[in-house]
C-alpha cells in the first residue's frame, strides 16, 4: 500500500513536470485553443485573464529568483563564516530549491547539516541548523512578500495571513 501511495505520488509529479515544460514550449498554441473552447461572448475577458495571469507569473517568477539569490548569497556567507566544506555547493543547492514550495527549504537545509555532521563535527551540524532557520525564517517571512508586493502586486500582510492560516488548518503541507 505504502509502495502504491509513493509510486502514484511519484507518477503524478512526473506528468505535471511534464506538462508545464509541455505548455512553457508552446504557449501560444495553448492560448489559442483555450480562447476557441471559450464562447464567444467570453473570449475577450479571457484573453484580458490569461495575459494578466501571464504578468503575474512572471513578477513571481523574477521575485523569487531574488529571494533564491539572496538565500544562496546569505548561506554561502553563513557557511563561509563557520569554516564548513563545500559551502558553496550547499548554497548553490539551497539557493535553488528555495524555488520548490514547502519542503524545498528544509531539503536544502539538510544538506549542509549532513556535511557538518559527516565532516565536521555535531556541534558545527547545530550551528548549520541555527544559521539555516534564522536565514530561512527571514527569507520566507520578511523577504519573499516584500519582493513579492513589488513584482507581484501582492501585500506582504496578504501573504503572511495566508502561510499562518494554511499551516494552522493543513499543518507541515499548509
Amino acid at each position: 500500500m505504502l509502495f502504491r501511495s509513493a509510486a502514484n505520488g511519484t507518477l503524478q509529479m512526473l506528468l505535471m513536470a511534464l506538462l508545464a515544460v509541455l505548455l512553457a514550449l508552446d504557449p501560444r498554441s495553448h492560448q489559442r485553443l483555450l480562447t476557441a473552447i471559450t464562447p464567444n461572448f467570453y473570449r475577450p475577458r479571457v484573453q484580458v485573464l490569461m495575459r494578466e495571469s501571464r504578468e503575474a507569473l512572471g513578477g513571481w517568477l523574477a521575485g523569487m529568483t531574488l529571494s533564491a539569490m539572496a538565500v544562496f548569497l546569505t548561506t554561502w556567507a553563513g557557511l563561509a563564516l563557520l569554516h564548513l566544506p563545500l559551502a558553496l555547493l550547499s548554497a548553490l543547492l539551497c539557493g535553488l530549491l528555495t524555488f520548490v514550495p514547502t519542503i524545498g527549504p528544509t531539503l536544502g537545509t539538510l544538506v549542509p547539516m549532513g556535511v557538518a555532521l559527516l565532516l565536521v563535527s555535531p556541534g558545527k551540524m547545530v550551528e548549520v541548523l541555527v544559521l539555516r532557520l534564522v536565514l530561512q525564517n527571514l527569507e520566507a517571512f520578511l523577504l519573499t512578500p516584500l519582493l513579492l508586493s513589488r513584482t507581484v502586486n501582492l501585500l506582504p500582510t496578504v501573504s503572511l495571513v495566508s502561510q499562518l492560516s494554511l499551516g494552522v488548518l493543513l499543518g507541515l503541507p499548509g
